[in-house]
């Protein structure tokens, strides 16, 4: 993401007390000091086959603008693959990217403030040829996977238990580490639901290979948001009592 931290913050400051059409124009404003800054540093390869030329806003909209070389991706896939390509295929593609890029990260500050995103592809001859648009609403949710909702429910409760190391190298209750765990667990499922296959429910290898890397993530944030209260000692300074 393309912007400043400190820029975010002056507007979550300066917009908690706003509403209605003037917090719509410091949304908009918001935006716009973004896209200035980011059209300074255009363009900019994306990769060997698109080029963000700029970007522009229309209202809560930020809107990347792209020159995007179709004939030369269509030649790959063809090459690569043996498959012919469609604006259709691509559309359906780039759908996919946008929606696992935009909701990866639960503190998007684009969704954070309200605004939506759009991706405009030009081809050659600087014809529009895709539009995509994502807000919030486009997110997969937790409460949607049955397998997301026991993750949620069930690892606070196991690493929380008295015997535990998140609780014994770290000075909280049982209450302090479950909140915390359920904080870390919620954003690390919601950055990788856009990639959890459908079976997860239903294959024990793909659950359990999943079940680490939220798990790894969860742990790392809980540490992190728990840090001024780690106990430090050799135990629990030793990464294999972690794993």
């Amino acid at each position: 993401m393309f912007f400043p931290l400190s820029l975010f913050l002056f507007f979550l400051t300066s917009a908690t007390l706003a509403s209605g059409s003037e917090l719509d124009e410091k949304i908009n404003n918001f935006l716009l000091t973004i896209s200035s800054d980011l059209n300074s540093k255009c363009p900019m390869n994306v990769d060997r086959f698109i080029i963000l030329k700029n970007t522009m806003v229309d209202g809560k909209m930020f809107i990347y603008r792209y020159f995007t070389d179709f004939q030369a991706m269509n030649q790959y896939a063809l090459e690569t693959y043996g498959t012919k390509t469609t604006t259709v295929d691509w559309e359906e593609g780039f759908k996919k990217n946008a929606i696992k890029e935009d909701c990866s990260d639960p503190d998007d500050p684009f969704f954070a403030v309200g605004a939506s995103i759009g991706r405009y592809y030009y081809d050659e001859n600087n014809t529009l040829r895709i539009i995509i648009k994502t807000s919030r609403e486009d997110c997969p949710k937790i409460t949607d996977n049955p397998w997301a909702v026991g993750m949620y429910a069930l690892l606070p409760e196991l690493v929380c238990q008295d015997n535990q190391i998140y609780r014994q190298c770290y000075a909280v209750s049982q209450n302090e580490c479950e909140t915390a765990m359920k904080s870390a667990t919620a954003d690390c499922l919601q950055s990788h639901l856009s990639e959890l296959p459908p079976d997860i429910t239903t294959n024990k290898k793909i659950g359990s290979h999943w079940g680490e890397i939220v798990g790894a993530c969860a742990s790392e944030k809980y540490s992190s948001s728990l840090k001024s209260k780690f106990t430090n000692t050799n135990d629990c300074n030793n990464m294999n009592n972690w794993k």
